[in-house]
């Protein structure tokens, strides 16, 4: 099975604040990932240095094989990144958008039209291709921003805290969408505060606490010791 991410012994400190503590893991292909942990807890630092957003004060990380620090750039052509806050146009249509992140992507333009509308059909947003985003609902913003990610075809999506702040359908409809890429081999890194909302589709959790790994293991692991 191919090692999609590895971190060893990865640490980042902001002068006297440590927000991650040396932690360790390794992370498969076709894997989901729940990074669980309270605000503060080190979840977006950690996203943002896998991300290759963030300089590591100290440790490794490889990603799809590439050492984080010297091949960033192949990194992020191979991955996709999506904040808790994140900016789209109100002003474009959903198609529009996606045509903008094709082309930052460099998507050949022979192929741009049909992975747009892969795209739209995949985030279940096709009969909304040609509305304002400033017209959506935010459960369809945040499948419209995942969907800005999968234009280009990304093996590692990093998602930090999207199901914050939807209602329970929105939240089925995005678990629908993270179990199918799951299917189909992609490997998912998903943040929550809240163990609950990840279980249901989650092969891995991280527990995350002021900075360190308190557990990683398979999600039964995790649930059975919760039972006990």
């Amino acid at each position: 099975m191919l090692t999609v991410v590895e971190v060893k012994n990865l640490r980042k400190e902001y002068g006297p604040l440590v927000a991650v503590k040396d932690v360790n893991c390794a992370i498969e292909r076709g894997q989901v990932v729940g990074l669980i942990g309270p605000n503060g807890a080190g979840k977006t630092t950690l996203l943002k240095m896998l991300a290759t957003l963030l300089e590591p004060t100290d440790g490794a990380i490889r990603i799809l094989g590439c050492d984080a620090r010297k091949d960033y750039l192949a990194i992020r052509a191979r991955i996709g990144y999506l904040p808790d806050f994140f900016g789209l146009y109100d002003d474009l249509t959903l198609a529009e958008c996606l045509r903008f992140f094709a082309q930052a992507y460099q998507t050949p333009p022979e192929t741009m039209d049909a992975r747009i509308d892969a795209v739209l059909q995949y985030i279940a947003l096709e009969e909304k291709r040609d509305d304002f985003i400033q017209h959506l609902s935010r459960g369809m913003v945040q499948r419209l921003g995942l969907g800005a990610l999968l234009v280009h075809e990304p093996e590692l999506l990093l998602l930090d805290e999207p199901a914050s702040g939807l209602d329970p359908k929105a939240r089925i409809d995005l678990r629908k969408i993270l179990t199918r890429l799951s299917q189909e081999g992609k490997t998912v890194i998903i943040s929550s505060h809240i163990l609950t909302e990840l279980a249901d589709f989650c092969t891995q959790i991280i527990i995350m606490e002021r900075g360190v790994f308190l557990t990683h293991q398979k999600i039964e692991d995790i649930l059975r010791q919760i039972e006990g």
